[in-house]
């Protein structure tokens, strides 16, 4: 009875192995994934500026992959080594990668365009290129902001404002004298009036004795 106990415990431990088996080959034939190390994108970079190892690799959006190595190789040459998910993509020969800065804080991601057409060879390396983000118009905002407060510094120089006082002054002077009925030009416009108006009243006079 024992043995026949041991029997039936075996027989139900190794089917269920057999199982367990079945189901982690199974699940990673389906998925066409192969024991060993996921692909590798080689991509060259002039500058990565501050991209680092585990900064993600995304497609539209979405990580597909991460940096896996960074290797300079000469001044201007810098090496980055991705993996990325077999299932999700396959780097095509017009395939294309672009740093790009994610966040104020100036992380780096970089972009990938798997392309169209026929696979990329292995071993193959793309030339990467440099996007302008966030980060990027952010130090430009500041640049302005750094010439914007230098023509503000120029403007409070206290010649400059001795020379705008003295301009305002003057201004002030010109309409003064122009508002001026007895002084300005407006006395002699008045002064042209008056007389118009009495040589006016006199010929008003002279007409109404001709009429009598």
């Amino acid at each position: 009875m024992k043995f026949n106990s041991y029997y039936r415990e075996a027989t139900v431990g190794l089917i269920v192995l057999v199982g367990l088996a079945l189901f982690v080959f199974g699940t990673v034939w389906l998925r066409g994934r192969a024991w060993g190390n996921p692909p590798v994108l080689r991509v060259a970079f002039e500058n990565i500026m501050t991209l680092k190892e585990g900064s993600p690799v995304r497609v539209s959006g979405a990580v597909v992959g991460t940096v896996e190595e960074i290797k300079l190789e000469a001044p201007g040459r810098v090496m980055v080594s991705i993996t990325y998910d077999r299932d999700l993509i396959t780097p095509a020969t017009n395939a294309s990668a672009a740093l790009v800065s994610v966040g104020m804080l100036g992380d780096m991601a970089i972009d990938l365009d798997p392309g169209t057409g026929s696979p990329l060879p292995e071993g193959t390396v793309i030339t990467g290129t440099a996007v302008r983000g966030l980060f990027d118009a952010g130090t430009d905002l500041m640049g302005q902001a750094s010439t914007t407060m230098t023509s503000l510094n120029a403007m409070l120089d206290p010649a400059l404002v001795s020379d705008l006082r003295r301009t305002l002054a003057s201004s002030e002077r010109l309409m003064q004298y122009l508002a001026n009925e007895r002084t300005g030009p407006m006395a002699e416009v008045n002064e042209t009036m008056r007389s118009l108006q009495g040589l006016s009243r006199r010929f008003d006079s002279t007409l109404a004795a001709v009429d009598a």
